[in-house]
């Protein structure tokens, strides 16, 4: 839509859909190596995938965990909504079973693994990556296992999230009023931008 081009602008566009491309390039360069074997890229397995759903469930479960500690710490209203979100927790669960139910035709490689906005350096034209060291709350041997890129996207694509939301959700400045069309224009703004970065990734 025009407003939202005018709000995006062509110069942030043009920088959205560059990194993009970026990932798409760090993504082939770490799975070029075929010779490698701790570089080459590798078919999912059964084994794979069994291994990947119990270690989201064990994901879920700690985050619950904290989530249930951290009650006492909430306002009346964040608790309202944190004992909802609680109560779905065997049916979020469940939501994993496809995950080793079906069998996923998929390739997983080298990754960054701790992929978002703030591991991009911006140089007035382009994007340089850095820290490739991964996800530092895993140990150095998880750090090295093979993983869909699409961790990568997914991350950055939380990253856009997070820029739009963000400044809203933890500025208690803002309006009760004015919240509701702040979030529906960050919703907008976050929509577009993992779109066009999504598309220039997936071109490339």
């Amino acid at each position: 839509p025009e407003l939202l081009q005018e709000f995006i602008g062509r110069g942030f566009y043009e920088r959205v859909v560059r990194l993009g491309q970026r990932t798409a390039e760090m993504h082939l360069a770490l799975a070029s190596d075929s010779t490698n074997p701790s570089f080459a890229p590798e078919p999912f397995t059964s084994n794979y995938q069994q291994s990947l759903y119990s270690s989201l469930r064990k994901l879920l479960r700690d985050r619950f965990k904290l989530l249930r500690q951290s009650m006492p710490k909430l306002n009346v209203d964040a608790q309202r909504a944190a004992e909802r979100v609680l109560g779905l927790e065997e049916e979020l669960q469940e939501c994993f079973s496809e995950i080793y139910k079906v069998r996923i035709n998929a390739t997983k490689s080298r990754i960054h693994g701790d992929y978002h906005l703030g591991q991009v350096l911006f140089t007035g034209k382009d994007f340089i990556i850095i820290d490739f060291e991964g996800e530092p709350g895993f140990s150095f041997s998880e750090r090295r296992l093979k993983k869909s890129p699409y961790k990568d996207v997914a991350g950055m694509m939380r990253s856009f999230h997070y820029a739009a939301f963000g400044k809203i959700l933890l500025n208690e400045n803002y309006r009760q009023q004015d919240l509701e069309f702040l979030e529906s224009w960050a919703e907008q703004w976050q929509h577009y931008v993992s779109r066009f970065y999504l598309g220039a990734y997936m071109e490339k």
